[in-house]
């Protein structure tokens, strides 16, 4: 191990001591370092609150010379807003906004409230954090790079599965690492314990913030009347109890009949139902395996009857025609009879063969049917996660995902084609579980091709990729969200699984290749 580019170092939080290997570098790697930029990695408490500034070093400053600094180890000390964040519970879903040119992060809760605001080091010069919309899509108290010798990376969570995640490690001032973002400790391990999987990150060059958002063409749950029977079979334990939303100003006696499960709820009771037809399924598939196999044991029994039956009348024709005069009688009484339990023999064999066949093909069905109703509680189960819908200009569609797998995708139109829309992500932050009402925030990301820039070029277009013109300036988020025309079947695809923690993304930009199995949608806006 070198003393070059790893160092040993020593954390306060509180009464507790922690020690650890400090490394630069994202999930991805560990970039070389000299001597003197490890001595600006020297961090120590500045206050209760857990937050941490950098020694003054101008060589190890120099390092980021290409990129915009925090600033210096004077305004690194936590503000007024810093603490007060840092003290801060959270109610709901979370939204964490990362700003690459002020190096700081802040994640907002279902109100609207900072719970965290905490500085950052994000990916230096030809390792820059891609901006965009990305989610939380792993978690590791523990997590080592496998790249790069093991560096630790605690308290880490993954918004790509190309390397780039959020994790603890250490806070030089500037933009150093490989692509990661840098939280001090204490921070990642609040905001760990916080988060959830699928929680939203918005990373931009400056910091957006999100803001409470209503406008009459963003969707409404479906909300669906709850079954009459449902609590009778809840009472028998077939099905889990679901809770439903009551509704204003219904007697209570009329309500059994006029209550509303919101998607979420509706979804719950279909798992539910779901894993009851699984356990009917089965059971069927038993009982018609074991009819099957007694059908069939019935049907070879019957078989090799008509086959004695059979050889039985072969033998005493074969001696009656040899037989002498006094016997010929007695063998051709015999050869009548053995020709009648033929026939019987025959006829018990066809029904008993064709029952072997019905009960073999009904035993096949309950199988598939089994089959079939397993898959539909993975469908239910997906139902109960969050959705997902990203709308882009440039595809010329809408694309939707529940439980970061895909469900449909349709083709859309905007008004004012050739003029950009921007790129604008709207959070589903809360819900009234009574009328069904979405308490959207919305987050519009700039995107400063300048920054973007001056930390690597921007790629150019592959032969064969579509290029969308543009005229005009970016629609704001209401406009954007104006000019999206879709089909009322696809509305009511939406809003039949919409609830709280479902996104809505409207951009310019494709599908990027970070959207794969196990993550919701990324959009880069790099």
């Amino acid at each position: 191990m070198s003393g070059s580019s790893i160092r040993l170092f020593r954390v306060f939080s509180g009464s507790l001591t922690f020690f650890g290997v400090a490394a630069l570098g994202g999930i991805g790697g560990v970039p070389g370092m000299g001597t003197e930029t490890a001595q600006a990695q020297s961090w120590w408490n500045d206050s209760a609150s857990g937050y941490y500034r950098p020694r003054s070093s101008v060589k190890g400053r120099a390092l980021g010379r290409n990129v915009p600094r925090a600033g210096s180890a004077k305004n690194a000390k936590p503000s007024a807003e810093e603490v007060a964040a840092s003290k801060a519970t959270a109610s709901g879903p979370l939204m964490a906004v990362v700003s690459l040119g002020s190096q700081r992060m802040t994640v907002y809760d279902s109100a609207g409230n900072a719970v965290i605001r905490s500085p950052i080091s994000s990916g230096s010069a030809g390792h820059r954090t891609p901006t965009g919309i990305f989610s939380v899509i792993q978690k590791n108290r523990h997590h080592v790079s496998n790249i790069y010798s093991g560096a630790p990376m605690p308290y880490m969570q993954r918004i790509t599965w190309s390397g780039i995640a959020m994790h603890a490690g250490v806070l030089p001032g500037y933009p150093a690492s490989h692509g990661c973002i840098r939280l001090p400790y204490p921070v990642a391990a609040k905001m760990f314990s916080m988060s959830k999987m699928g929680m939203r990150v918005v990373i931009a060059p400056q910091e957006p913030s999100p803001s409470v958002f209503a406008h009459p063409e963003l969707p409404e749950p479906l909300m669906v009347a709850a079954p009459a029977s449902q609590d009778q079979r809840a009472d028998r334990g077939e099905i889990a109890p679901v809770r439903v939303a009551a509704v204003d100003g219904v007697p209570e006696s009329a309500q059994v009949a006029t209550r509303f499960l919101n998607p979420m709820q509706n979804a719950a009771l279909e798992k539910s139902r779901s894993r009851a037809r699984v356990i009917e399924a089965t059971k069927a598939n038993k009982d018609l395996l074991e009819a099957s196999q007694r059908a069939s044991a019935e049907a070879n029994v019957a078989a090799s009857a008509l086959k004695a039956a059979k050889a039985l009348v072969e033998q005493l024709q074969a001696r009656v025609s040899g037989a002498a005069a006094d016997a010929r009688e007695q063998i051709a009484a015999q050869l009548v009879e053995a020709e009648r339990n033929l026939k019987v023999a025959a006829a018990d064999e066809a029904q008993k063969s064709k029952a072997a066949y019905a009960a073999a093909s009904a035993s096949r069905d309950a199988e598939d049917a089994q089959v079939a109703a397993e898959e539909a509680v993975k469908v239910a189960e997906r139902g109960t996660e969050p959705i997902a819908v990203f709308v882009s200009r440039k595809e010329g569609k809408v694309y939707v995902r529940q439980g970061m797998v895909p469900l449909f995708d349709a083709p859309v139109t905007f008004k004012d084609a050739n003029r950009p829309v921007g790129t604008h992500l709207f959070q589903a932050m809360a819900a009234d579980t009574a009328t069904g009402r979405i308490g959207w925030q919305v987050v519009t990301v700039p995107e400063n091709t300048s920054f973007s820039e001056s930390l690597e070029n921007r790629a150019p277009v592959r032969r064969g990729e579509r290029v969308v013109q543009t005229v005009g300036t970016p629609s704001d988020a209401q406009g954007a969200l104006e000019r999206v025309v879709m089909s009322a079947e696809v509305k009511k695809r939406i809003s039949e699984r919409l609830w709280v923690n479902g996104s809505i993304v409207i951009s310019d930009h494709g599908i990027s290749n970070e959207t794969g199995k196990g993550t919701d949608f990324i959009v880069l806006t790099k």
